[in-house]
């Protein structure tokens, strides 16, 4: 009778662990390029903290270096994050606030989704593909 009792015990632990990992998401941590922009040189580095994902990247637009972050939540595969431009390096026209919405590929190599501004006047598809691992001792 105990045995069933300890196999009861371990399933639910173990499928409390399974949904705990699917609600806090897919990995997301590595470096990353925007594929929807003709910058070659548009990289972003994705991380997760304390169940939050977060991001920084740089890219050269109109003879400048642009510079953005980001910091959301992460859901099975799914990513939102606010994002904001550094005051120095925003381009002419855009503005420095908005959000993302991601969706992770199965493979986990590919986010794609659509990028809106604060004001809701501008949004467009957005779509990175990872092009390396963050180590997992780096992660959280």
């Amino acid at each position: 009778m105990k045995t069933h009792w300890g196999i009861r015990v371990a399933s639910v632990v173990f499928i409390l662990h399974l949904f705990t990992a699917l609600a806090q998401g897919a990995d997301v941590s590595g470096v990353w390029t925007k594929t929807t922009d003709p910058t070659p040189d548009n990289i972003a580095l994705f991380y997760v903290e304390h169940n939050t994902v977060k991001a920084i990247g740089i890219s050269r637009l109109q003879e400048k270096h642009v510079l953005w972050v980001a910091e959301g939540i992460i859901k099975a595969a799914n990513v939102q994050c606010h994002y904001h431009y550094s005051s120095d390096a925003i381009p002419a026209g855009w503005e420095q606030e908005g959000t993302m919405e991601l969706t992770l590929s199965e493979d986990g190599n590919v986010m794609n989704g659509t990028a809106i501004s604060i004001s809701g006047a501008w949004s467009g598809g957005i779509e990175f593909r990872r092009i390396q691992l963050v180590s997992p001792g780096l992660s959280d």
